[in-house]
């Protein structure tokens, strides 16, 4: 199985409080919904392109004044985005940068709140947002949506985007409560690969409802 290569971050973290397992059993299909959500749980609006033309971008994370900074893994540069969009400029360089493969193996021994297959999934980037946590993923080419409550799931995960903007890494809620996406399409991966289109890699805006 390909391992994915460390993330560069920005920001304090957040503290993990749920886990997500990608297990290598198919779940029961009848545990992810492909219908929208049920009343009561979050909708999205029609994704909008934030800004096109990043090269395998890797981590995303909000400054104060609503535009983003966004890291590069093969060209270690930082490109900081508008708020309301537009060609990202570079603003730094991450010094010392090597790309390669890492990772580890292993079982935490918690319990995950939800499973999903590999090919479904291969998760990545994740955030929390109107109620719900919003999964990137990679293989599947796809955004995961799963209600939840005081550390549990409260309903059947929700498909999204299916295959329309290929491998999905970064999820990040921005400060007006839209989730920003971020997708890896120029990364050569052999796990869920797609070809690049046009544009990419691209940043994509989508506002939250419900």
């Amino acid at each position: 199985m390909r391992r994915s290569p460390r993330r560069s971050r920005f920001g304090a973290g957040l503290a993990a409080v749920l886990s997500l397992t990608a297990c290598t059993a198919e779940p029961p299909r009848s545990a992810q919904s492909p219908a929208g959500p049920p009343p009561g749980v979050a909708t999205l609006g029609a994704p909008a392109e934030i800004t096109t033309g990043l090269s395998v971008p890797w981590g995303l994370t909000f400054l104060p004044d609503g535009s983003a900074l966004v890291s590069e893994r093969d060209s270690a540069l930082i490109k900081r985005v508008p708020a309301d969009g537009g060609p990202a400029q570079t603003v730094g360089r991450v010094p010392g940068v090597v790309p390669k493969a890492e990772g580890v193996a292993g079982s935490t021994g918690t319990a995950p709140i939800w499973t999903v297959h590999p090919d479904d999934a291969s998760p990545s980037g994740m955030a929390y947002a109107a109620g719900s946590l919003w999964i990137g993923a990679l293989g599947g080419q796809r955004l995961w949506q799963l209600p939840v409550e005081s550390g549990r799931a409260t309903g059947a995960a929700i498909e999204h985007y299916r295959g329309e903007y290929g491998r999905i890494r970064t999820v990040e809620a921005a400060p007006d409560g839209s989730l920003w996406l971020m997708t890896s399409n120029t990364d050569a991966s052999t796990w869920g690969g797609a070809d690049p289109k046009a544009g990419d890699d691209r940043i994509l805006h989508v506002a939250v409802g419900g």
